[in-house]
This record gives structure tokens, C-alpha cells and sequence, in this order.
């Protein structure tokens, strides 16, 4: 499982992405990622699993936050 953070573009909801995977060899479908408060389209990713996205706790929101803000530079 891996698991990415994003803000959606339509709510500014902070959202954790997880990928589910079955683990086997081949099948990497393109599977749209839908935000969950408005519905509206993330974007596509290839997997052979599935997407689960929720909205960040408190915690995942501050950490996203303070990178989000930060310079790239930095």
C-alpha cells in the first residue's frame, strides 16, 4: 500500500490517497480518483488495485500544510 496526500482543486479539501494493490503481475488498469466530498475528478493513475481516498485527519492536514507552504528552495 502506498499513500499520497493532494488537495482537490474544487472543495480545498486535503485528501490521503491510498493504493491497494493486489500484488500480482500485470493487469495496471488507468483508474479515475475521485474526491469523496465533491466528487469531482483528482485525476487518473495506473494500478492493478484500487484507490481509497479519505479526507486527512488533523495531523496529515498540519504536516501537508507546513510543505505546501515551504519554499522549494528549502
Amino acid at each position: 500500500m502506498s499513500e499520497n496526500f493532494e488537495r482537490c482543486s474544487k472543495c480545498k479539501t486535503v485528501l490521503k490517497i491510498e493504493e491497494h494493490g493486489f500484488g500480482g503481475p500485470g493487469g495496471k488498469d488507468s483508474e479515475p480518483i475521485f474526491c469523496p466530498k465533491c466528487n469531482n475528478l483528482l485525476g487518473e493513475s495506473r494500478t492493478s488495485g484500487w484507490w481509497h481516498v479519505v479526507p486527512a485527519n488533523q495531523e496529515e492536514v498540519k504536516d501537508f500544510e507546513a510543505k505546501e507552504n515551504t519554499p522549494p528552495w528549502e
